[in-house]
């Protein structure tokens, strides 16, 4: 399964490059999501592997979360076309631009183990857990070629 702990330990590095505090692996109720320091945060759960003659896919699910500052202490929060007050829109802004990065990174590299995509989708995440946490999740395919059994 070396290719499994090299993709996850890439896509943790990069993530972790762009100003991501934590990255956490395996089920999304395993992280503290109370603890603030964790912020920014990203989780990487594993979804799927396709197996082929030549190569897998490994697929996975990546959520990246920050908390909303609904004090009026900072300066960023305005209140929204519908009288709401947060930084929802500068949290997205800021997770869409290092997500960007990430990806761009992972696809510019010429490795054994590549990104498939060329385009991803991030999907919005608003949650009202005990703390307010706005992010996205997205779906990233690797493509691990087939070699021996230390390669998947």
């Amino acid at each position: 399964m070396i290719g499994v702990y090299s993709t996850v330990k890439e896509l943790r590095d990069e993530l972790i490059s762009v100003g991501i505090n934590t990255v956490t692996f395996g089920q999304i109720s395993e992280p503290d999501l109370d603890k603030k320091s964790l912020y920014p945060l990203a989780h990487i759960t594993p979804i799927g592997t396709t197996l082929g003659e030549q190569a897998a896919i490994v697929r996975y699910t990546v959520v990246v979360l920050d908390i909303l500052d609904v004090t009026n202490e900072n300066e960023s929060i305005v209140e929204d076309a519908l009288g709401n007050v947060s930084n929802m829109e500068d949290i997205l802004h800021q997770l869409a631009v290092k997500v960007n990065i990430v990806f761009q990174r992972l696809k510019a590299r010429n490795d054994v183990y590549y990104i498939e995509d060329e385009t991803i989708d991030l999907d919005p995440i608003l949650m009202d857990y005990s703390n307010r946490l706005a992010g996205y999740s997205f779906t990233l395919n690797y493509l691990v070629p087939n070699g021996d059994e230390s390669s998947c």
